[in-house]
């Protein structure tokens, strides 16, 4: 048993190398054109080793199952099967690498299932090729065979010297799958993603840390189930066009200007899962949220905001690139994707805007560490950065201590500055440090108290800021990434069930303005065109988000739920489910307007048309 084990042990050590390999060979081969710090360099290959890890054991599960019954009858036959495998892996891992190099200098990203479908066109490729790049990959491919095989033959033995047994093939199966079965969750408790090996902002570092193959293998699993046709397709881009026209249509481009100056300081507060149930300004529980409601009386409200999705990097997307969520793909965990939407935080650098953002746990909670590193922020502090001696829970640090930090970090900063913040005590498993103050909501008591500790924290950090010399020139936006369920039980077609709270607050605001209930309609994903056409820029590149303080824009929000999209308005909710072919109104007694449905499905098709343009 212990050669049959060396012998698996030595194939995932070559695997390790080879993958080490094609890091060296993609960081040394764009030296010349990205920066990258020789501990980056070092790190990148740390960082890498659970992914590597991950993609190693996958393509040794086959090898496991056929070790286990070379004891019912050892032969030759084993290792030349198993070595035969490696190789076409191999093969594969030399023509990633040959593609990485090929297209990262263009398109910034590694080799993905959008460019495999470029690949189609063989003839456009040479021709987009210089005949360097053409020659030097060529070279590259063939010297990557042969030291790979060169590698194989060292590292693994040529036999595999076991003696017949009928005892040891489910004691082997049992203890080599398990070590296998624990390598594919990247030796870890939970199941390891790609973001796992981002340690920098630095991209370039990102991406050399990055399994070739792995990331390969998850873009095509994202998109092949629908590859590049849209799975909505109900018009003609003529009639599409004129659906969405309408829908989006503004009479006159104009914006009421609520601010007293257009270069504010700017401090996003986002929410983890916060329910607009939870507020009572806005229909929602009394006397949860205190200080929310207080602040909403001083502030500049939008009482039925929806959000698009559940998730909290579908959330920041949302917030910060104004792109919605989509059925059945996800845009946010897409790099080659996400990469070329607008951003926020990228186009208010441009005006000299200082960025930041805190978020007191792991941001790969939720998914969102890679759209996060992408925004570029100047400053990013994560829960690796909070003091050992403050109390964290399962997640990290509690939003009083992330708001103390945010007050420190924001202390440090230039104005105009723009400082973000994604709270996470509203997040199961809820171990807030206070005592249940609220008895009600069932299996949701324990959420409706976060949200009661999350609002006195609230307190507490603009108690602080009002006495910071920044404070007066400052524009706080509250938000949330999400909704959450709460003891209402919406249905899961009701928008209600996403609706957040949208809020702006500070003394920058004109007095004019303050304690404004808006009961339109609106979306998450008007936020940032509101914000830039407050700062006077353009927002024309957001062009799913709209400007809630021009009087002439339709108030509506829509949403997703699985393979089903959501539109509401000021008096009536569609839902359309696309697996059911199913129209659903709200209230029920609304009168049955195909005009709706088709405005829905325009969406979908038109939506859709977009990501597959990513």
């Amino acid at each position: 048993m212990i050669n049959s084990l060396k012998y698996l042990f030595k194939n995932y050590l070559y695997f390790l190398a080879i993958y080490a390999i094609s890091r060296i060979v993609f960081i040394v081969y764009n030296l010349n054109s990205f920066d990258i710090s020789f501990k980056e360099a070092i790190l990148s290959f740390v960082y890498a080793w659970r992914v590597d890890t991950v993609m190693a054991c996958y393509i040794l599960i086959i090898p496991t199952l056929l070790l286990s019954l070379h004891f019912l009858y050892p032969n030759k036959a084993t290792h030349y099967i198993v070595k035969t495998l490696v190789m076409i892996f191999t093969l594969i891992n030399a023509m990633i690498m040959i593609g990485d190099i090929g297209i990262y200098k263009e398109w910034n990203t590694k080799i993905n299932y959008k460019a495999l479908t470029y690949l189609k066109d063989v003839d456009e490729v040479v021709r987009t090729s210089t005949n360097g790049l053409l020659i030097s990959g060529a070279v590259l491919f063939l010297l990557m065979l042969v030291l790979s095989y060169y590698l194989y033959q060292k590292i693994v033995p040529k036999n595999i010297h076991v003696k017949q047994s009928y005892m040891l093939p489910v004691p082997f199966f049992l203890l080599a799958g398990g070590v296998v079965f624990l390598g594919l969750r990247g030796t870890g408790i939970t199941p390891i993603d790609q973001s796992d090996a981002y340690f920098s902002e630095n991209d370039f570092a990102n991406a050399a840390a990055i399994n070739s193959t792995f990331n390969l293998a998850r873009s095509v699993e994202s998109n092949i189930k629908v590859g590049d046709k849209n799975p909505y397709h109900f018009f003609t881009k003529e009639e599409l066009n004129k659906r969405i026209s309408n829908l989006y249509e503004v009479k006159k481009d104009t914006t009421i200007s609520i601010l007293k100056n257009s270069k504010p300081n700017i401090v996003y507060i986002i929410l983890e899962g916060f329910s607009s149930d939870l507020i009572a300004a806005n229909g929602g529980y009394k006397k949860v949220t205190p200080t929310l409601d207080s602040i909403i009386k001083n502030g500049y409200n939008f009482k039925n905001v929806v959000s698009p999705g559940l998730r909290s990097h579908v959330g920041m997307i949302s917030i910060f690139s104004g792109f919605p969520a989509l059925p059945t793909v996800n845009v946010a965990t897409q790099r080659d994707k996400f990469t070329n939407l607008p951003n926020f935080v990228k186009d208010i650098k441009k005006l000299g805007y200082e960025t930041g953002y805190i978020f007191g746990g792991d941001l790969k909670h939720g998914k969102v560490l890679d759209y996060i590193f992408n925004c570029h922020f100047d400053h990013l502090i994560k829960g690796e950065d909070f003091s050992g001696d403050i109390p964290t829970g399962k997640l990290g640090v509690a939003d009083e201590y992330l708001f103390e930090r945010k007050i420190q970090e924001i202390d440090k900063m230039k104005p105009p500055f723009m400082m973000a913040s994604f709270t996470l005590s509203t997040h199961s498993p809820f171990d807030y440090p206070m005592k249940d103050v609220f008895k009600f909501g069932g299996g949701y008591q324990q959420y409706i108290n976060s949200g009661h500790y999350t609002d006195k924290a609230l307190k507490e950090f603009f108690r602080v800021a009002a006495t910071k010399p920044w404070y007066k020139n400052t524009l706080f936006v509250i938000t949330a990434d999400h909704s959450h369920p709460t003891p209402n039980h919406w249905e899961n077609f009701v928008a209600n069930k996403n609706r957040i709270p949208l809020l702006f607050f500070g003394d920058v605001i004109k007095e004019e303005y303050r304690g404004i209930q808006n009961s339109k309609y609106a979306s998450q994903l008007d936020i940032s065109s509101t914000v830039l056409h407050q700062l006077g820029l353009d927002a024309k590149e957001y062009q799913w988000s709209k400007n809630l303080f021009n009087p002439n824009t339709k108030g509506f929000g829509f949403y997703v739920f699985n393979d089903a999209y959501g539109l509401v308005s000021q008096n009536e909710n569609v839902f359309y489910n696309h697996e059911t072919k199913k129209t659903v109104y709200q209230p029920e007694e609304t009168f049955y307007d195909k005009n709706k449905e088709e405005v829905l499905k325009a969406l979908l098709q038109a939506l859709y048309d977009e990501y597959l343009k990513l």
